[in-house]
């Protein structure tokens, strides 16, 4: 990132439902897991929103956020997150 800061956030969507299993996206800061974390299951089959406090996953000039994301096979659909 070109300045210093805060993940604080994390939304998924699909446009499709989620037919079985748990979707999880995992936030990352170069490529560790920050602990926050959206999942699409059972209850939450299209879109999943999580917040956490700020300060929690900081971020410095040059690093670099992204998202892991495990899936089930039996996902369909456009994942947008």
């Amino acid at each position: 990132m070109p300045a210093p800061g805060h993940v604080v956030g994390v939304v998924v969507y699909t446009n499709a439902a989620r037919a079985a299993g748990t979707l999880t996206v995992n936030v990352t800061i170069n490529g560790t897991v920050t602990g926050l974390t959206a999942i699409l299951n059972g209850s939450s089959t299209t879109t999943t929103a999580t917040r956490q406090a700020q300060n929690t996953s900081k971020y410095t000039i040059g690093q670099r956020i992204g998202v892991k994301i495990t899936t089930p096979s039996s996902a369909a659909g456009v994942l947008s997150v």
